[in-house]
């Protein structure tokens, strides 16, 4: 039942950023101070803005179904293991694709 339940946090919290990724990628946030890919850069354009956070809202979406994917599949996998090994290794796979979506952000906006 535990490991179940870590799996139904970490999946929705996977989607949860996913779906945070879509306004991002359609467009839909202006310039602000609370929610986007903030730089001084970004920040400095409304079109370096709408170009940086339609890459990062795209990367967000499609990690966020990772998250969601890979968690379920480990639940599956490792359905005998410890939840709290289970909360770690999604711990672990959460922090990797949100690196990643970041990391990808910085090296896109240098080409911008």
């Amino acid at each position: 039942m535990a490991n179940a339940l870590v799996t139904v946090a970490y999946a929705l919290l996977g989607l949860g950023f996913g779906a945070l990724g879509v306004p991002l990628a359609l467009g839909h946030v202006p310039p602000n101070g609370t929610y986007g890919f903030r730089t001084a850069r970004t920040l400095s354009s409304p079109e370096i803005w709408y170009r940086a956070n339609r890459i990062q809202g795209i990367d967000l979406s499609a990690a966020g179904v990772v998250i969601a994917a890979l968690t379920v599949a480990l639940y599956f996998a490792w359905r005998a293991a410890p939840a709290s090994l289970l909360a770690l290794i999604d711990t672990g796979i959460m922090a990797a694709a949100l690196i990643a979506v970041a990391a990808h952000g910085f090296v896109a906006l240098r080409r911008i």
